[in-house]
């Protein structure tokens, strides 16, 4: 990958840390349904889990990248739990 994709990546996992962040300051479960942020936190967190893509295979190559991966799909699950959506399986979280 250049530096290109490596540069698309990185504006990605800065994106999902503002989705977070946003869901995080919600304070009704609607709320975070109506902005839609869980449906796309919810495929970029799929993306984290698909060896095949791009993103996991950057976030794999990066000094602590999977304790990354893993404290984004910590919190998307805290978030998902909330307002009733499918959660990231734990034992991929290794908590």
């Amino acid at each position: 990958m250049g530096e290109q994709g490596d540069t698309t990546q990185a504006d990605e996992l800065r994106n999902i840390a503002g989705m977070l962040e946003s869901a995080e300051a919600c304070t009704e479960p609607k709320e975070v349904k109506k902005q839609g942020i869980m449906g796309r936190l919810q495929t970029l967190v799929e993306e984290l889990g698909d060896e095949k893509s791009s993103l996991h295979q950057t976030v794999k190559k990066v000094k602590q990248g999977v304790k990354i991966a893993q404290g984004i799909a910590k919190r998307y699950n805290d978030i998902a739990q909330w307002v009733g959506l499918p959660q990231v399986p734990s034992p991929l979280l290794k908590i």
